[in-house]
C-alpha cells in the first residue's frame, strides 16, 4: 500500500454499522430482559439535549474516561479536560447546529451515572440519525449496560422521531463489547474509516 510504503501506520480501524428502523421488537424486548436481569440494582433514565443538572458532573467524568477507556488503537491519547460547562457548550453546540441529541444513562443506586449513549438526530434531514458515543465507566462493566443504554435511546428515538429510518454508528474493530450489542441489536457493517500516523 502507497501509504505504508512512505512510512504510515495504521493505527485505528473503526467499522461503520447501520440499522435499518423500526427495531424487530421481538429482538430488542429479548435484550431489554436480559441486560435487566444482568444489571440489577441499576435504573436507566433518559433526556434531551440537557443533561439533568444531578447527572452533570458524572457526564463530564464519562467523557473524560471516553478518551482513556475507549479503544483507540495505537493512537496516542491523553485524557481530555471535561467539566460541566464544556457538556454545556456541547450541548448548545448541537442546538445551534440544528440537532436533537437524545442520551440515555445508567444510574446506581445513589444517583451516580455510570454509562451513557447519545443519538444525534438532524432536524432538517431526520430521516439518518447518528449514534454517538456510547461508554460504561469500567469499573461497572459486565452487567450489560451498554445494552440497557442503547436500548432505551431507540425507544426513545422511535417515539420522538418515527420518521428516522436508520441509524449510523462508528465503532473500533477492538471494541467487541460495543460491537456485539449493535449486532443484536441489528446494526450490519456498512463501509470503514481507518486512521494513519508517520512518525517524524
Amino acid at each position: 500500500m502507497f501509504a505504508e510504503r512512505h512510512g504510515w501506520t495504521c493505527d485505528l480501524v473503526e467499522t461503520r454499522r447501520d440499522l435499518v428502523l423500526p427495531v424487530d421488537e421481538d429482538r430488542l424486548s429479548a435484550l431489554e430482559s436480559e441486560a435487566v436481569r444482568a444489571g440489577a440494582g441499576y435504573e436507566v433514565v433518559t433526556w434531551r439535549d440537557r443533561t439533568p443538572d444531578a447527572l452533570l458532573e458524572d457526564r463530564a467524568l464519562l467523557e473524560r474516561r471516553m478518551t482513556t477507556d475507549a479503544p483507540h488503537g495505537t493512537l496516542p491519547v491523553e485524557e481530555e479536560e471535561w467539566d460541566g460547562e464544556r457538556i454545556r457548550e456541547y450541548e448548545r453546540s448541537h442546538s445551534a447546529r440544528g440537532r436533537a441529541v437524545l442520551s440515555a444513562g445508567a444510574v446506581t443506586g445513589d444517583g451516580r451515572l455510570v454509562a451513557f449513549t447519545d443519538l444525534h438526530v438532524p432536524l432538517g434531514r431526520p430521516a439518518c440519525a447518528h449514534q454517538g458515543g456510547t461508554l460504561v465507566l469500567r469499573e461497572h462493566r459486565g452487567h450489560r449496560l451498554g445494552a440497557r443504554v442503547k436500548a432505551a435511546v431507540l425507544r426513545e428515538v422511535s417515539t420522538d422521531f418515527p420518521e428516522v429510518r436508520r441509524i449510523s454508528t462508528y465503532n473500533s474493530d477492538a471494541n467487541t463489547p460495543i460491537v456485539a450489542v449493535n449486532e443484536a441489536l441489528g446494526f450490519r457493517p456498512a463501509g470503514q474509516l481507518s486512521s494513519w500516523s508517520l512518525r517524524l
